[in-house]
């Protein structure tokens, strides 16, 4: 996808939010990475915690 832009952390809530959990986990963890992004760092533990994209993760949800 390249490099993130500092408003794609949305297009993962909207991915997360129509079912696409693996596309708006992949956006987080990237938005993440690039730009250390605070609103992708919360999706991802709502979405481990919840068992989206992934098995149920309490571990993950915790860090």
């Amino acid at each position: 996808m390249g490099e993130a832009h500092p408003m794609e952390y949305t297009l993962g809530y909207g991915a997360a939010t129509a079912g696409v959990h693996a596309e708006a986990k992949r956006i987080f963890e990237e938005a993440v990475e690039q730009m250390n992004s605070a609103q992708a760092m919360t999706g991802l533990p709502r979405m481990a915690d919840n068992g989206l994209a992934g098995p149920e993760d309490p571990a993950a949800a915790a860090a």
